[in-house]
This record gives C-alpha cells, sequence and structure tokens, in this order.
C-alpha cells in the first residue's frame, strides 16, 4: 500500500515503492496514480450476486486431531484428601474436581475404536515409553478431543464418571483476609488485602512535624476522605472515630479478665 498526501494505491510493495518514486520525481501526478487505482479495481474478478469471495486457506494446516490426554493429581498435603478417593466420597466430603489440581501428564492421539477402557487397559499394563505418571487409577482424569469437543472422565471405582465441572473455570475464591480488613480497618479503604494501609491526614501531619518526609498526594487523598466520610455524617453529629487495633485487643483483653473474675466468685458463692 502506497500512500502519498490523500492518493492510496493498493498493490504488491514493490509496484508501490516505483509509484511513489514516480511520484516524488514528478514523473506521475496524483490524477495518474488515482486512475492506476481504479484500472486496478476494475481487473479484480467481481464475485456473483450471494456469494461471497472465498477466504484462502492456509498452507500447511493439519485438521483438527481427536486425542486424549491423561491428568493426575498434584502431590502435596494438600491434595492427601482427594487421591485415590471414588467420586462419591470427594462429593460426601465437599470436595470437587478441579484442573487447578491437576498436572496434565500425557497426550496422544485418539486412534478411531479406542474406548475409554482400553486407555485404562494400556496405562496399567503395556505404558508408552515417555510416560511419566503412575498407572491410571482412581482419581486420575482422562480427557477425550474428538471432533473439536471436550469431554473430562474420572476414573472412579468402577469405570469412569463424566465429571464436566474439570473443563469450567473456578469462581476465584474469597480472600480470607477481607472479613478480617472488613472488620477493623480504621478508614473506608477498598479491600486489597492490607489491613489500614492509607494512613489519616492526622498520622501523616504527625510523621511531618517529626521531621519524617511525607507524600503530598497520599495527604491530599487522606483529607479527601476524611471530608467525604463527614459528609456522610448525620449534620451536628460528630463522627466517632474507630479506636486503633490496639485499643481493641487491649478492651477485649480486660473484659475477658472481668468475666474470669466474676466467674470465680461465682463459684465461690457456691462452695459457700
Amino acid at each position: 500500500m502506497a500512500k502519498l498526501g490523500d492518493i492510496l494505491y493498493k498493490g504488491t510493495p514493490e509496484k508501490c515503492r516505483e509509484l511513489l518514486g514516480k511520484l516524488e520525481a514528478g514523473e506521475l501526478t496524483q490524477g495518474d496514480v488515482k486512475e492506476l487505482y481504479a484500472k486496478a479495481q476494475e481487473a479484480q474478478p467481481a464475485a456473483e450476486p450471494g456469494q461471497e469471495t472465498p477466504e484462502p486457506t492456509a498452507a500447511g494446516k493439519e485438521p483438527d486431531k481427536d486425542t486424549f490426554t491423561i491428568y493426575q493429581l498434584k502431590d502435596g498435603d494438600g491434595m492427601r484428601d482427594y487421591h485415590f478417593e471414588p467420586y462419591d466420597r470427594l462429593q460426601a466430603a465437599g470436595l470437587s474436581v478441579e484442573a487447578a489440581n491437576y498436572d496434565r501428564i500425557y497426550t496422544a492421539e485418539l486412534t478411531p475404536g479406542t474406548s475409554l477402557e482400553d486407555i485404562y487397559t494400556r496405562f496399567n499394563i503395556d505404558h508408552p515409553k515417555d510416560f511419566r505418571g503412575h498407572s491410571l487409577s482412581v482419581s486420575d482424569i482422562v480427557v477425550l478431543h474428538q471432533n473439536g469437543e471436550d469431554t473430562a472422565h474420572y476414573v472412579d471405582s468402577f469405570g469412569y464418571k463424566e465429571v464436566p465441572e474439570f473443563l469450567q473455570e473456578q469462581p476465584e475464591k474469597a480472600n480470607p483476609l477481607k472479613h478480617v480488613e472488613d472488620t477493623i480497618e480504621q478508614n473506608d479503604n477498598s479491600f486489597d488485602g492490607i489491613i489500614n494501609n492509607t494512613p489519616t491526614a492526622d498520622e501523616l501531619e504527625a510523621k511531618a512535624r517529626s521531621g519524617e518526609q511525607i507524600s503530598l498526594a497520599e495527604y491530599a487523598a487522606a483529607l479527601k476522605a476524611e471530608k467525604e466520610q463527614g459528609k456522610k455524617a448525620e449534620p451536628g453529629k460528630k463522627t466517632e472515630k474507630k479506636p486503633s487495633i490496639r485499643a481493641q485487643l487491649k478492651a477485649d483483653k480486660e473484659r475477658a479478665a472481668q468475666k474470669k473474675q466474676a466467674r470465680s466468685k461465682s463459684q465461690d458463692l457456691e462452695r459457700s
């Protein structure tokens, strides 16, 4: 594609460079290039009405082959309750079959007529030389790719159990820190797993008075946050400041000591 001003010509890179050279040398005018472009467009065969122009096929592109893939559970203490467990026992324990718990061990072409039972027999009796997993066992997964579609099968105590959940994206697990931060966060930060990460304006001012450097952007953000909190509060009502974590822990400790002392007095009265 060659472009000069408002002139556009589509063609081979060599032809484009040639036209650009002639334009710059003054051998051709912009009108000449437009005329050449119009002739090139007319020379292209037009598709019949209702007929789409066929797209060129990718040279050497192989057709989608049928395959099978073996997945086996990862090692580690966290996987102890999953290894070699029948599917119904997993369900009873509240556990699920998740792809994140598995490693892909082996993939090969699925030849016509090969069944899941054939795969089980082969990977227990006659392992391929490049197979690095253990013999196919309960809790392993075999994914069949046939006719462009995938199906997942859990090796169970007797036969296989189809597990479509293995192929589904798992929802993001809730971060346990969120409840902690919601409970003891001293300002209205959005959740990020870091407790009290944004200092208040008072804290920043104290740092500045002690000679520490503070960020003016952070100070402005703290002032803005406090201003917005003030707007949310009822008119004429003083906004209550949440106690610090240390103060909360101290109060909890004092309450526990008081309860223990009251329980001790009650037991003394019962004995007398």
